[in-house]
């Protein structure tokens, strides 16, 4: 098995899937059970894959785990953002003492 077995589309969707459900970004052990016919590298060969195509952002490396669909994913799977970036919301305030 490798990592073009695998759909963009399908891990996309589960990516997104996983970030509406949580409120947060999907894990690296979330995805690897959606998936349970991949070996866990190559479903992080993948992930790799996709951040590098700047499609998802995390940690490709295994450390963290952690993975986000960029907005361009967002729009070729023709689906909503889970959450606007922090940079683009004009009310968001920085709260407390910069130093």
């Amino acid at each position: 098995m490798k990592a073009s077995d695998i759909s963009d589309k399908l891990i996309l969707r589960i990516i997104h899937d996983q970030c509406v459900q949580r409120q947060l970004w999907a894990h690296l052990r979330d995805i690897q059970n959606a998936l349970p016919k991949f070996p866990v590298r190559v479903v992080l060969a993948k992930l790799r894959q996709l951040v590098r195509r700047r499609l998802v952002n995390g940690c490709g490396c295994g450390c963290r785990g952690d993975f986000e669909i960029e907005s361009a994913a967002c729009a070729a799977l023709g689906v909503q953002p889970w959450r606007e970036p922090w940079w683009k919301n004009p009310n968001y305030e920085i709260k407390g003492p910069l130093t």
